[in-house]
């Protein structure tokens, strides 16, 4: 990978991080905002720029017990069925960060236009700040003054398949994180670059980031171009293909989409096909 952009990144993003176990957070956009939760702008929009303590987690009370009243997650605990309702686009206090920094990079290039962020935050030099969860935790029921206190939640939530595969962690408080953010600059003239890299070399791309039916239907709605392969695709495909059926097969598809392509017939005859 010599000349990478994304191993530019890497680079950028370890003389920061050093040898410390950091979560981080893409997005694309470079504003000077802070990062809040998505419940927290839900108030906002709703007419309350910071909404009280008591009025925070008796949002998330009853957020829980109106999904559970349409028998949503009946197998989840209150702490599960939250991030399942984050998953499907509920306003919820938990804020999303990944364990992997190419993960939050892919996140970081979706707006090409301008640039964008990946921040990052190591809960673990203040473990008395960020308590830690693990999946199955049930932070209302088993956490005495969970009010008080800002919570990483490593779910291993292995039945959530966009999660596991964006390797996927969460905030969740009351308490403003800011002050222990740290971030990096994307610059949006590599955003393009970066994503092809991502998927050539990494696999980090829409179809592996949301392995999920929601996912799924999600990028093939109809903000999605349809991926129609061109003659050159084909071509392309069946010259750096080394299996001499699979090559007839590519060359084949090309001449039905350009049934004049004097290229692919000329190379089946160059390689003895």
């Amino acid at each position: 990978m010599n000349n990478s952009i994304v191993s530019k990144y890497i680079d950028k993003i370890a003389k920061k991080t050093g040898d410390n176990s950091y979560i981080y957070r893409g997005q694309s956009q470079n504003y000077d905002g802070d990062v809040t939760s998505t419940a927290l702008r839900r108030f906002h929009k709703s007419g309350r720029v910071k909404p009280s303590k008591e009025e925070y987690f008796e949002y998330h009370k009853n957020l829980i017990n109106d999904a559970k009243s349409y028998h949503y997650g009946e197998k989840l605990n209150d702490t599960e069925l939250l991030i399942d309702l984050q998953h499907y686009g509920a306003a919820t206090g938990l804020i999303d960060f990944s364990e992997d920094f190419l993960v939050a990079l892919w996140f970081a290039c979706n707006n090409t236009d301008e640039d964008g962020k990946v921040f990052f935050l190591n809960v673990w030099s203040n473990e008395a700040k960020y308590k830690h969860l693990e999946s199955g935790s049930n932070l209302f029921k088993e956490e005495k003054n969970y009010e008080e206190n800002l919570y990483y939640l490593h779910t291993n939530f292995k039945n959530n398949n966009r999660i596991f595969a964006q390797k996927g962690v969460f905030i969740f408080g009351y308490k403003d994180i800011n002050t222990d953010l740290e971030s990096i600059t994307i610059n949006k003239n590599d955003k393009q670059g970066i994503r092809q890299e991502l998927k050539k070399y990494f696999n980090i791309e829409e179809k592996t980031l949301f392995q999920d039916i929601y996912g799924f239907a999600q990028v093939n709605n109809t903000e999605h171009k349809i991926n129609i392969q061109s003659a050159l695709d084909y071509f392309e495909k069946a010259y750096e293909e080394e299996n001499s059926e699979k090559q007839i097969n590519l060359y084949q598809k090309a001449i039905e989409i350009k049934p004049d392509y004097y290229w692919a017939y000329n190379n089946m005859g160059i390689r003895g096909l």
